[in-house]
């Protein structure tokens, strides 16, 4: 490829932007501007041929490697691979431009941090499964809400070290906090495992709502700990300062602290978690609330709280 010329003179745009491209096929999708997906396109050194992209492109003239590539994507759902073709053209352009491999793997197009976290799976997962001419690798960058998807070619050595995991310690860690996040639900949920281990490797404070999690994780374990050992007033103690401590399973998953309570026969543990909102239909691994437990067990004070707590 070389160097196009036919530039809009006004507006730096090029790419083929016809009707049938630009507009949306319905109404509804005019007036909620959900048929278009702007992506970045950077790194692009000189000499690349952009007439030949299939969607508009405009240059940024304060970042001259940068372009914006308009997707009408999700009402047309071929735009992506049309993309991801257009764009394994475009690194073979670079190659044949003798351009150097770092070249090659600074290229890369950044999706709008705007997407859901729906849609950021929808496209990595079709990144991944585009293997010819070029295989794509799709990877998360940023945290919050600069949270992104880079797509980048996969280029020999290069480009398998870019898909190389964190260290292992790391992943363990992210992955155990993403699964507690989403035990935790609510906001908790909008993290992914990924964004957790950017936080991890940059070693910067966790946001305010990760530290909390952890921190009632942390005293979670402990009250697991202060149950199975029988301390019922330390028990009664670590529930009142981070009640959250309630909901929690155990490492092994088995049970939450309401079934480790029943299984300890502590009345007064059972009691003050008995009027916590939904801790007796809390369920453990054989599908069993508290008052099935106990009843199991033979735990007849346990069962006459609980009961009462039911009432």
């Amino acid at each position: 490829m070389v160097m196009s010329t036919d530039h809009d003179s006004e507006s730096n745009t090029v790419g083929r932007s016809g009707s049938d491209r630009r507009h949306p096929r319905t109404l509804d999708a005019l007036y909620e501007g959900a048929y278009s997906t702007k992506l970045t396109l950077r790194g692009v050194p000189e000499g690349v041929d952009f007439s030949a992209c299939p969607f508009p492109c405009t240059h940024n003239e304060e970042q001259t490697e940068e372009w914006q590539i308009d997707v009408p994507w999700p009402e047309d759902d071929g735009a992506p691979w049309e993309l991801l073709k257009w764009f394994a053209e475009v690194v073979q352009s670079i190659t044949a431009l003798d351009k150097r491999p770092a070249q090659k793997q600074k290229l890369h197009m950044a999706l709008p941090p705007a997407l859901s976290k729906e849609a950021r799976a929808y496209w990595h997962k079709l990144v991944e499964g585009f293997r010819e001419p070029i295989p794509m690798t799709a990877i998360s960058q940023g945290v919050g809400d600069e949270r992104h998807l880079q797509i980048l070619p996969v280029l020999g050595r290069e480009g398998a070290a870019q898909k190389k995991g964190r260290p292992k310690a790391v992943s363990e860690q992210a992955k155990e906090l993403w699964t507690w996040c989403q035990e935790e639900g609510g906001a908790n949920w909008s993290y992914s495992q990924g964004e957790i281990e950017d936080l991890l490797q940059s070693k910067q404070p966790l946001p305010p709502q990760l530290q909390q999690v952890m921190e009632a994780r942390s005293i979670g374990l402990q009250l697991f700990e202060s149950i199975d050992k029988g301390q019922e007033a330390e028990a009664i103690r670590l529930i009142d300062e981070e009640s959250r401590s309630a909901y929690i399973r155990d490492a092994n998953k088995h049970g939450y602290t309401i079934h480790h309570a029943v299984f300890q026969d502590l009345q007064h543990v059972v009691a003050r978690l008995a009027i916590m909102p939904g801790v007796l239909h809390q369920r453990d691994s054989h599908r069993q609330s508290a008052y099935q437990l106990a009843r199991k067990l033979k735990r007849q004070d346990v069962l006459e709280i609980i009961s009462w707590a039911l009432s």
